[in-house]
């Protein structure tokens, strides 16, 4: 079995920006707004959903001993 190659923010943005010929810059600013806006929406405590790709809710857990 091979080892699974390890992608970061800025590997993960280098690839969208050539996809979407956009700057690396250009590209930051939208995966950043992505979540910005994704995180705002869950902890208004609504779900966000994405259809074969992943649910995103805020869950309660309980704290540390």
């Amino acid at each position: 079995m091979t080892k699974p190659i390890k992608l970061n923010k800025g590997d993960f943005v280098r690839l969208l920006s050539a996809k979407l010929n956009k700057t690396f810059d250009e590209t930051t600013e939208m995966v950043d707004t992505f979540w910005d806006i994704l995180q705002d929406e869950v902890e208004l405590g609504h779900i966000v959903r994405f259809q074969g790709r992943g649910r995103f809710e805020m869950k309660d857990r309980k704290g540390h001993k």
